[in-house]
């Protein structure tokens, strides 16, 4: 399951991939499965999610504004429960799917599993019927993002592929948006990891015989962790209260995308698709609190991901207050712009680590001194 097998169109999208999500969905059954709606001949199915582990190597210098991206591609090196490295819960507790069949022809409706914090299960009224062929299309985060299946022409079915067309997404985003890429039908819960590239059959059993299914699922945008931190001589004289973290871009277009999966080619297409609001131009929000979180050389770190055809600059924009060791306010809503060389390809991650220091280093017990500034470290 580690590797992506398939022909070499689909190698060479899934090489730029970064580590899977494996998806779990276990069977299970209620008392009041048909009070909700369930019929006595169909299976409900829960899912449990664990995660594919990153590895990333950080940039190996500052960027300067007129520099080249360095990044280097991320490393698969085992699984770690859910949630996922840098994600939260709430980031990532909707994952949708589209349950096709073979007499199907129109765009089918969207079918959520949401994570639960209560009884850290997945919940859904998802069902399967025994005896019915599936082909299991998905993404997540499915509360974030909006997409269709859609409609097949008189010639094709669901077992040929789907063509998924995602609505209004902005250049840059605090969600890992990522798709289903494969299915593995399990015959026992302890079923060897083994999920095909490519295939997403999925044959419904019985309640008695419990219907198991492993899901697969790539990341779609590129990424980057940025690791913020103060400088530990600077810390012994001010407390810098970190307030917001916004990720902005250059770009005033939100944008489309489309993926088409036949078997083991997967095509995905990005395109313009409006101009964004005032408000969507400002960024996202990466981390806010009203009275800030101080700052120390252990770095406090954040994710964003952005589409990788945007060609435009990445900018993270952090608001900070500086006070002095006796809690006396220095510098009230101080502002300070990092530019971030994204990676140019979908599931690839960069790490930037980031330091808060002085400017000038003699000015630092002076009430009137110049804002600290946020850099790169080299």
């Amino acid at each position: 399951m580690m590797c992506i097998t398939g022909n070499d169109i689909y190698n060479k999208v899934c090489s730029r991939l970064l580590p899977m999500l494996t998806v779990l969905l276990l069977a299970g059954c209620s008392a009041d499965e048909e009070a909700n709606g369930i019929p006595a001949d169909e299976d409900v199915l829960e899912l449990a999610v664990c995660t594919h582990d990153m590895e990333e190597d950080s940039p190996t210098h500052a960027i300067p504004a007129d520099d080249s991206p360095a990044f280097t591609r991320a490393i698969p090196t085992g699984y770690s429960v859910y949630p996922a490295s840098g994600a939260k819960a709430e980031d990532v507790s909707h994952i949708g799917v589209f349950m096709t069949t073979d007499d199907m022809t129109s765009g089918p409706e969207l079918s959520n599993f949401i994570y639960s914090n209560i009884n850290n299960k997945w919940n859904s009224l998802v069902s399967v019927k025994q005896g019915i062929q599936y082909y299991i299309y998905g993404y997540m985060p499915s509360d974030k993002f909006t997409c269709e299946a859609q409609k097949l022409s008189e010639t094709q079915t669901f077992a040929d592929g789907v063509v998924l067309n995602f609505g209004k997404i902005l250049p840059v985003s605090q969600y890992d948006l990522c798709f289903v890429t494969g299915v593995q039908d399990m015959l026992s819960a302890d079923a060897e990891e083994d999920i095909p590239a490519g295939n997403f059959r999925y044959l419904g059993k019985s309640k008695e015989a419990k219907n198991r299914v492993r899901l697969r699922l790539d990341h779609l945008l590129a990424g980057a962790c940025m690791e913020m931190k103060i400088d530990a001589e600077y810390a012994k004289l001010r407390d810098i209260r970190l307030k917001d973290v916004i990720l902005k871009t250059s770009s005033n277009y939100a944008w489309s995308g489309k993926i088409t999966q036949r078997g083991t080619y997967t095509r995905v297409d990005w395109q313009v698709k409006e101009t964004m609001t005032a408000k969507e131009k400002e960024g996202v929000s990466l981390f806010s609190d009203a009275d800030g979180v101080s700052l120390s050389t252990t770095p406090m770190v954040f994710y964003g991901y952005c589409i990788p055809e945007i060609y435009s600059t990445v900018v993270m924009k952090s608001r900070y207050d500086v006070y002095d060791k006796r809690g006396n306010l220095i510098r009230k809503d101080c502002i300070a712009e990092n530019k971030l060389v994204f990676p140019s390809s979908m599931g690839r991650r960069t790490i930037f680590k980031m330091t808060v220091k002085p400017t000038y280093v003699y000015t630092l017990s002076d009430p009137d001194e110049e804002p600290p500034t946020i850099e790169l470290e080299k």
